[in-house]
């Protein structure tokens, strides 16, 4: 059960529990499969979720839901009426801009610590995309990531994007993008609101857009430019991390690492265990016919204490 604050009120909802809409993600994101020690979540199953999430009392007509995939396999987040234009506050009539949402973060999220940040999107058209990170404290200061421009993800996919910390820049009130960073000093070290969209003129957003496994994370990126994610036609490709490799052919997943493997777990999209073995070999072969054709999640501890996970396609 999770609990989202929206408005000053509460409302519980379960993962699949809300009536599936047909616009809705036709299948599951992609599993994170960063150590737990090195990510700070936000918005991430995976991860658990330590942060609150609320819509400030402020901004635009635009707005965030709880949702979810239409096979009910994980919680994301909609942000619909992007594509709508509006007063530039709430309680200005003056002028209009294109909409943007606003979801404030409790407790803040300490930026300086980590050295990437990570979203997987879906949208139903072509859209841009602009992500920042919006700090009250020591001063007012909204930060925004590079700008992933329409028409370069295609509608009806997940991408997974991986932005460098490094890369914020300072927006001025005019919107205007500075190329000067404010990561220095104490001027951004703790962000406590997301903000998505936003800049007159300068963006053409879908109506609806899905987020969902929002963290920080030190390690190595694995989509620094985007990268679709879903499902191959063929489940032979070869997958490799830390010396362990895996693949699936004729029904066996073949597995095999520099080091001895001590077990090996198999992961259904939505995190259930499936098939687990203590190996206690450098290679091995395990029959996956039982297990319908999909994504998976393979996970290896060697003998060396690392550990090392993948996704495969059966």
């Amino acid at each position: 059960m999770k609990t989202f604050t929206k408005f000053g009120l509460t409302a519980a909802l379960v993962c699949g529990a809300a009536v599936v809409n047909a616009a809705e993600p036709t299948y599951a994101p992609p599993i994170p499969t960063y150590a737990p020690e090195d990510v700070a979540p936000i918005f991430c199953e995976t991860y658990g979720e330590p942060t609150e999430l609320s819509t400030p009392t402020w901004g635009a007509v635009s707005q965030w839901t709880y949702s979810g995939t239409a096979d009910g396999s994980m919680g994301v987040l909609l942000l619909s009426g992007m594509d709508q234009e509006g007063p530039i506050e709430a309680d200005d009539p003056t002028g209009t801009v294109y909409e943007w949402v606003a979801i404030q973060l409790n407790p803040l999220i300490e930026t300086k610590l980590y050295t990437y940040f990570h979203v997987d999107v879906y949208c139903n058209e072509e859209t841009d995309f602009r992500i920042g990170l919006h700090s009250n404290h020591p001063q007012d200061i909204e930060l925004y990531f590079p700008n992933i421009e329409r028409g370069t993800m295609e509608p009806g996919k997940w991408y997974s994007i991986d932005y460098p910390i490094a890369d914020l820049k300072y927006a001025q009130a005019d919107n205007a993008v500075q190329e000067g960073m404010w990561l220095d000093g104490e001027k951004f070290r703790n962000a406590n609101l997301l903000r998505i969209g936003n800049g007159p003129d300068l963006f053409d957003y879908s109506g609806e857009i899905y987020i969902t496994n929002l963290f920080l994370f030190n390690g190595e990126p694995t989509c620094l430019e985007g990268k679709i994610i879903e499902p191959e036609e063929s489940g032979v490709d070869m997958v490799e991390q830390n010396n362990f490799r895996a693949f699936v052919s004729n029904e066996e997943l073949t597995c095999s690492a520099n080091e001895t493997i001590e077990t090996l777990s198999v992961y259904s999209v939505t995190g259930q265990l499936v098939k687990s073995v203590a190996a206690g070999q450098q290679s091995l072969n395990l029959n996956v016919a039982d297990l319908t054709d999909g994504l998976y999640v393979v996970a290896a501890e060697l003998a060396n204490g690392q550990k090392a996970t993948l996704r495969i396609v059966k």
